[in-house]
């Protein structure tokens, strides 16, 4: 019998692991491509980094608005109830369903069908308001289902490792395949970029399958009306849960936007400019040879560079399953501080080695005042993906697993007894009916007081949701820096007589 409940468990953890690694990059991976893309999206119509911004919008209000605003109750929503019924052996009471509080189905409904319609904007039409207004849909899509996926992870308590490592195994892939998907099928295959968005438009559909055949039911005990009560965290007034949120700020929110800042002014301001003239001649840089094959047009280089930096942050993410950052017991912020310098680091030396790309005194040697070649663009895209994704899956960890801030705490307490949910323990009828509320008295000191796992499911699912907003923000403002940046630095390439950064704007 035992080996009989380990084969279970084990192929439980599979179907979780995988589940949501599937569910994620399907969700998600239409990012990664339209950033990829942005260069055919906008052509000579607007900078790239418009394409960023106009993602990052939504992402702000999406991050923002969900977290934070109570929805009406839509578990009875006749299609969603489709996507999630009892499943024999996954042994879970419905007082406990996914549908309870946040309706997981729905959101993903919502996610296929404004990316279905968002995709197919993008491929058939060239009026840039109608290409925002897709790219905006596009991202209402990919945010909702990603801000999802995080949440979820906290509805399954006992098997956190395999729940998360299919997250961010899914984040980091998603990012991965769609760029190198995309760049591949235009680039190799000849794919039309138009077709490309089309095919790509049904996969959060596909995803909805997953959820509802392959994803194992969410684990807990099952809850009383007390302490669904009392776990409701989405119940509590706005501006309480600002309250609960902002000590998070500098141990977790504050790294992560700082490296996205980072990350992605090269990505929009500084990955355009990085271009060289082609066919690149034998022996003018670092394996110049194997890259005369690779590059046959100078739009092939931006595409390329995502898809490494993309390629890398799949990789730093994937590291979760190898090792964590220091610091995560403690709330240490020194490892994730050191990536941060090193992002900036790569930062200055791509923007230096862009402002060196001036006209040759050696006419047979055009690169000759180039400070390093495509290798080196390469290798620092790889170093900032990997850098921006241990940082990424690091913090959420951090924030499922290891110890909250005790302000966290303390905020939520206040909140509650301002709302007279404390009241409300002192006149429950036995103790069955007061479990799930705080187990001390109220005089007791709150470094001692106890939380149910149900309670601390609901603390953490909340917390998960929150963390994105000052990354998102950084994001925007990123798109907004890497237009003028880009801007600049081709003004300043054309100025001294090279004139690839104009063509290719």
């Amino acid at each position: 019998m035992d080996v009989e409940d380990r084969e279970i468990r084990l192929t439980k953890k599979l179907r979780l692991a995988v589940g949501i690694c599937l569910i994620e990059t399907l969700v998600t991976m239409q990012y990664s491509v339209i950033i990829t893309a942005a260069n055919d999206i906008v052509a000579d119509k607007a900078p790239t980094g418009l394409v960023l911004f106009a993602y990052s919008i939504p992402s702000i209000l999406t991050r923002i608005i969900v977290p934070l605003v109570r929805f009406p109750d839509s578990s009875n929503f006749p299609i969603a109830s489709l996507f999630r019924s009892s499943r024999s052996g996954d042994a879970i009471d419905n007082s406990t369903s996914l549908t309870k509080e946040i309706n997981y189905p729905l959101r993903l409904i919502v996610c296929a069908a404004s990316s279905a319609i968002g995709l197919q904007l993008l491929a058939h039409s060239s009026n840039i308001g109608v290409l925002i207004l897709g790219i905006m849909l596009a991202a209402l899509s990919s945010n909702l289902g990603d801000m999802s996926l995080q949440m979820l992870c906290a509805r399954y308590p006992n098997s956190s490792k395999s729940a998360f490592g299919g997250y961010t195994a899914g984040s980091g892939f998603s990012a991965s395949l769609g760029a190198f998907s995309y760049t591949y099928a235009t680039s190799r295959m000849g794919l039309k970029y138009t077709n490309a968005f089309s095919i790509y438009g049904i996969a959060p559909l596909i995803a909805l399958l997953v959820y509802a055949f392959l994803l194992p039911e969410p684990e807990g005990a099952v809850a009383t009306a007390a302490e669904e009560e009392q776990e409701g965290i989405v119940r509590l007034p706005w501006k309480d849960k600002l309250r609960i949120i902002r000590p998070m700020f500098v141990p977790y929110m504050l790294p992560l936007a700082t490296i996205f800042f980072v990350e992605n002014s090269i990505t929009q301001g500084i990955f355009p400019t990085l271009l060289y003239y082609v066919p690149i001649k034998d022996g003018s840089f670092f394996l110049s040879r194997f890259f005369h094959g690779v590059f046959h047009e100078t739009r092939d280089f931006y595409p390329l560079y995502l898809t490494v930096n993309q390629l890398s942050s799949f990789a730093g993410r994937f590291s979760f399953w190898l090792f964590r950052l220091p610091g995560g017991s403690t709330r240490s912020t020194r490892a994730y501080w050191a990536l941060v310098y090193i992002e900036t680091f790569a930062l200055i030396l791509q923007l230096a080695n862009s402002l060196s790309m001036q006209t040759s005194p050696l006419p047979e040697q055009p690169e000759s005042s180039v400070l390093y070649g495509p290798m080196g663009v390469i290798s620092l895209a790889g170093v900032q993906g990997l850098a921006a994704g241990m940082v990424f899956c690091n913090t959420y960890w951090k924030i499922l697993q290891k110890p909250l801030p005790s302000a966290v705490y303390d905020a939520l307490d206040d909140s509650r007894a301002r709302i007279g949910l404390q009241e409300r323990r002192a006149r429950a009828d036995s103790e069955e009916e007061a479990m799930g509320l705080l187990t001390l008295s109220d005089d007791a000191p709150k470094s001692e007081r106890e939380y149910s796992s149900s309670e601390e499911t609901a603390l953490r699912e909340f917390l998960l949701s929150t963390i994105a907003p000052p990354d998102v923000v950084s994001v925007a403002v990123a798109s907004i820096v890497g237009m003028a940046l880009q801007k600049s630095l081709c003004d300043w390439q054309s100025f001294h007589g090279r004139e690839l950064c104009v063509r290719t704007r």
